[in-house]
């Protein structure tokens, strides 16, 4: 039988449990303008043709609720023989919720319709699918921080654009574990409802979001240089680096 202390040795070994009361979600400051990688949008920035811009670090104050996204094996059943079993020939991933509060001036409902706006215009215009689609990271923390996530590991997945990684590199907490939600975009904005029996509640907006895939965060510092190495030419590479000093 398992003792209380092997729970409890578990746990140190694991620092400790996780609690679902802390996580960070890392939306684009921008909506559309150019399309550029992780390291360069740290040399290029203020680019952008967006006409709404939201610091991330509002958008995650904001957030009350999200989701940790999950895959769903697509089976099929195979017989051999007697013998039935389920074989995998790919994945399904779904839609996930996030909800917001509203403030007064409505700015985090606006954004996200703006960003929808890019997806299906106004005037009933459509758009290519990468010109309304961008990255959104959902990270699990903990108030612990541990040496073993550094600057450049919290880069990993912190976000596309400078709003983004300033929040991620700003925290003083570790990150445990990133979510990378790829080519994603707020599919459908739930309907508010009003109500004089409402009280003293605050108004609050959930948001679906589609997206193409998700990944989890680079797994070592190696990886990690590859990738800025292989996204940066030989003279801008001494620059990003000194971030990581």
């Amino acid at each position: 039988m398992n003792s209380i202390e092997q729970l409890k040795g578990l746990a140190s070994k694991g620092r400790g449990f996780a609690r679902p009361n802390l996580y960070r979600v890392i939306l684009p400051s921008v909506i559309g303008g150019f399309k550029l990688p992780i390291v360069g949008e740290l040399l290029n920035r203020g680019i952008s043709s967006a006409k709404k811009t939201v610091q991330p670090e509002d958008i995650n104050l904001l957030c009350t609720s999200t989701q940790m996204p999950g895959r769903t094996l697509n089976t099929h059943e195979r017989r051999i023989g007697m013998i039935n079993k389920k074989v995998a020939y790919g994945f399904t991933v779904d839609e996930i919720a996030m909800r917001f509060r509203v403030l007064n001036d409505y700015n985090i409902k606006e954004y996200f319709e703006i960003w929808q706006d890019r997806a299906v215009r106004r005037d009933y215009q459509l758009a290519y699918f990468n010109d309304y689609t961008e990255n959104v990271v959902i990270q699990a923390i903990t108030n612990s921080p541990s040496a073993d996530y550094d600057k450049l590991l919290k880069l990993s997945y912190g976000g596309l654009d400078q709003g983004g990684l300033t929040t991620v590199l700003a925290g003083g907490e570790a990150i445990v574990y990133t979510c990378l939600l790829e080519n994603a975009y707020p599919v459908a904005i739930q309907a508010i409802e009003y109500g004089d029996t409402q009280g003293d509640a605050l108004v609050e907006i959930t948001v679906n979001f589609a997206y193409k895939d998700w990944k989890r965060r680079f797994s070592n510092r190696q990886d990690l240089r590859q990738q800025i190495k292989g996204a940066l030419n030989a003279s801008a590479i001494n620059t990003v680096l000194q971030l990581f000093q």
